[in-house]
């Protein structure tokens, strides 16, 4: 019986050992984005266009917790001045974990790889 114990105090303290002290954090799917800057300067909340200076509020009336990563698609080539004005309104309304990500393109092809 003590070795039995032994052995399961043994493993267990090996798994510890070997794991490590490891934090994650869930992460999200952020294909859909919650806030979109189109190619045309257009701030849109899901598919509602928006004023710059209505996006901390409605961002808020969507329910987005402040704490939460907000996920904000930007064209292939943005304007800067744009990207950075809505950091600005969200980050004055409290809300610190905004990332801009960008429309991922992916194709393939049937041809060999030469």
């Amino acid at each position: 019986m003590k070795t039995l114990l032994t052995r399961i105090l043994l493993t267990f303290s090996m798994f510890l050992f070997f794991t490590g002290c490891a934090t994650s954090r869930v992460v999200h799917d952020s294909s859909k984005a919650q806030i979109v800057i189109d190619s045309l300067g257009n701030i849109l909340v899901y598919d509602k266009q928006i004023s710059l200076d209505r996006v901390a509020a409605t961002a808020q009336r969507a329910g987005f917790e402040r704490n939460q990563e907000l996920s904000v698609q930007v064209p292939a080539n943005p304007d800067r001045r744009l990207m950075t004005a809505v950091l600005i309104e969200l980050r004055k309304a409290g809300y610190s974990r905004v990332v801009f990500v960008s429309e991922k393109k992916a194709f393939s092809t049937t041809e060999p790889v030469q």
